[in-house]
């Protein structure tokens, strides 16, 4: 068995055992997912693109015949990187829109309140985003899934990494949301732990990237590497600063995720 058919066999079974009602039931009608995700916003670009492989994945199954000979409907909804937006387009979902399940939650704010409304419903949730809350108490439950890394998994690799290749002396610059505080957590426990310093960290809005005023206190602490833990099109603009101010000069950069469409936007010189 190849494993794109072992995957999907796989995964079908699971949906089988897990939510029975939603295949095995005999309607005609489709299967409806419904598929809130920023399309606005920091992460729009990274939103497009899941938008565009959900799309795809539809089309092929739907050319097949669908999935238990009904037809895949995916509906999108744009969350605008707000929690209350995405809760109030998950509710619309599931009660207007009759849906089956949900997936989507790109940011990790948006998905805890994506996943109230999905377990106060009772439908299966499955999160894109990374975090390590949505599988932990309080916030999980039987039909939450989770299938992206968690900042446990990214911060301690990238900290025995950073440590055994980068340096010792560490600052941390961190979207103040959930993603990027439990990332700041995770990763200074970590280099605690294997012998290195955090000198600082510097927490930032999410969507608001202006590190003018911040950049000289990093700059005196003389860091060997900055983690920069700013996530979407916020990256850009940090890594343009950070430059121009010549702390790239005296520091490394390290960064837990990267995206090709922010390496084509800021360029080769930045990145």
């Amino acid at each position: 068995m190849h494993r794109r058919e072992f995957l999907t066999t796989a995964t079908a079974g699971a949906t089988l055992v897990v939510f029975p009602a939603v295949l095995r039931a005999q309607s005609k009608e489709p299967i409806r997912i419904g598929f809130p995700l920023p399309l606005t916003g920091t992460f729009a670009a990274i939103a497009a693109d899941m938008q565009k492989g959900a799309q795809l994945a539809m089309e092929e199954l739907n050319a097949k015949g669908g999935a238990m000979g009904r037809k895949i409907e995916v509906l999108f909804r744009d969350d605008e990187l707000k929690p209350a937006v995405g809760a109030q387009r998950t509710k619309e979902l599931i009660e207007n829109q009759k849906v089956d399940f949900v997936v989507g939650g790109l940011a990790a704010h948006v998905q805890m309140a994506i996943n109230e409304q999905t377990k106060a419903a009772k439908k299966l949730y499955i999160s894109v985003s990374q975090s390590d809350e949505i599988s932990a108490k309080p916030d999980t439950s039987p039909l939450t899934f989770h299938e992206a890394l968690n900042p446990t998994i990214t911060s301690r690799a990238m900290a025995t990494y950073g440590m055994q290749n980068l340096g010792k002396k560490w600052w941390i610059v961190y979207a103040d949301y959930a993603w990027g505080k439990q990332n700041n957590a995770v990763f200074t426990a970590a280099i605690t732990k294997l012998g290195g310093t955090i000198l600082g960290s510097t927490p930032y809005p999410l969507g608001k990237p202006e590190f003018s005023a911040h950049l000289p206190k990093i700059q005196a602490a003389k860091p060997d590497v900055i983690y920069a833990v700013t996530p979407g099109a916020d990256n850009v603009p940090f890594l343009k600063q950070a430059i121009s101010f010549g702390l790239k000069k005296d520091a490394k950069i390290a960064q837990p995720l990267h995206f090709l469409y922010y390496t084509k936007e800021g360029g080769a010189e930045v990145f």
